[in-house]
């Protein structure tokens, strides 16, 4: 495969992050259409959410290994295959259950996407391009979900919440096709072991640990207060749906220029100048709370959201360079950190709402985003002395 930023598979894993994402949120804007249309309460509609979160987060941990085991090619074809055809299928569902069911099973197979890709791109790229590729793959990711409640509220106003899982399927079903065209079927990089005795070795190995402290911290900060981040825009603003949904994608492009600073971003992972982009990421965070434009909102959001991108995906590339038989399975841990961080922090920022109000959780999470900044770097700096000599070993060697 072609290693070179314009290269159509690496193409196609960004488009099939976008739509992914994109689909995780853009069921929230559906669910008053959805308890109308299929005459049932709205806190019952919301467990075709839940179904989706849940099946996401428990199959990230079975796919990690399958992708090691017999090839994260072949995982994640499987993977963007079976997530389009089952978002297609829920907007065939006559009744809840079938819903539920159906988001259940696409967010199974959504499940082995973002882990495997961030593998692949660790298999296929050179170490001088990894870090850069990851900042895109990350940063098209979180604007696929940034506008996934736009473009989700404006289907389903002008058709039907039908309309916004079919559009998001028939776009995988593409992206799939493009994927089995231009991705190579590599083979697996593990020898025959026990889920066990994987995540036994993930887990025995102290940067992994870090990394995934730093996952799930992140997931706290970020995504438990991401979630509110559209309601302050519009309580501040008065702007409509669509057009908060538009503001709200300058934090996915915040990533995407970070993925444009590869050598900046490389820089930040290497020295102390990741403390300055956790204050930097924080700050951004704290002024949201008092920000009343749109054209401000946009500004914190690209500063944000660059910081974010900077600072994950330097300790996502340490990650999946610590044990490089095992990239399929560390970045599933990752991944599923990241959801189980992102799940608390929105538990948790939702009895702030209620008891302090909106701006609050902003001005709780600016001082631990800037900690994150810390933190990454004593993390990354430990990581950096053990990662002379990998944990890889005989058990672990590759298959090919």
């Amino acid at each position: 495969m072609k290693t070179t930023a314009s290269a159509p598979w690496l193409f196609a894993l960004c488009a099939m992050g976008f739509l992914t994402n994109g689909d995780i949120y853009s069921g929230a804007p559906l669910l008053i259409s959805i308890a109308n249309d299929l005459h049932v309460g709205i806190s019952n509609a919301a467990l075709s959410i839940t179904s989706y979160m849940i099946a996401f987060g428990l199959f990230n941990i079975v796919l990690g290994p399958l992708g090691d085991r017999f090839g994260r090619s072949r995982i994640i074809m499987v993977s963007s295959f079976g997530t389009a055809l089952f978002s297609c299928a829920c907007a065939l569902a006559d009744t809840l259950p079938q819903l539920i069911a159906c988001r259940a099973l696409n967010g199974a197979f959504a499940a082995g996407i973002m882990p495997m890709a961030v593998a692949i791109i660790g298999d296929a790229c050179p170490e001088s391009q990894r870090q850069r590729s990851i900042s895109t793959l990350v940063g098209v990711m979180l604007l696929g979900g940034a506008s996934a409640t736009a473009l989700g509220g404006a289907l389903a106003h002008w058709f039907s919440w039908r309309t916004v899982y079919l559009a998001y399927g028939l776009a995988e079903l593409c992206v799939s096709c493009l994927l089995a065209a231009t991705l190579e079927n590599r083979p697996g990089t593990l020898a025959r072991r026990g889920m066990g005795g994987i995540y036994k070795e993930a887990l025995g190995n102290g940067g992994v640990v870090g990394c995934l402290f730093l996952v799930a911290l992140s997931g706290f900060v970020v995504f438990g207060s991401f979630s509110y981040t559209g309601e302050l825009v519009r309580r501040a603003t008065g702007s409509d749906l669509f057009a908060v949904g538009g503001i709200l994608s300058f934090f996915g492009l915040g990533g995407m220029v970070s993925s444009r600073c590869s050598g900046v971003i490389k820089e930040i992972a290497l020295s102390r100048l990741c403390l300055w982009t956790g204050l930097g990421g924080g700050l951004a965070m704290g002024l949201l709370s008092l920000a009343g434009s749109a054209p401000v909102f946009c500004v914190l959001l690209l500063v944000w959201g660059f910081s974010f991108v900077s600072l994950h995906t330097s300790y996502v590339t340490v990650a999946q360079n610590l044990i490089p038989g095992l990239r399929g399975s560390v970045m599933a841990l990752m991944s599923l950190g990241m959801l189980s961080g992102g799940a608390l922090g929105t538990m948790i920022n939702r009895t702030i709402l209620t008891t302090a109000g909106i701006d609050r959780i902003f001005m709780v999470s600016s001082p631990l985003f800037a900690c994150i900044g810390l933190f990454t770097w004593i993390v990354l700096t430990y990581a950096r002395q053990s990662q002379g000599t990998p944990k890889n070993d005989a058990r672990s060697t590759a298959v090919s």
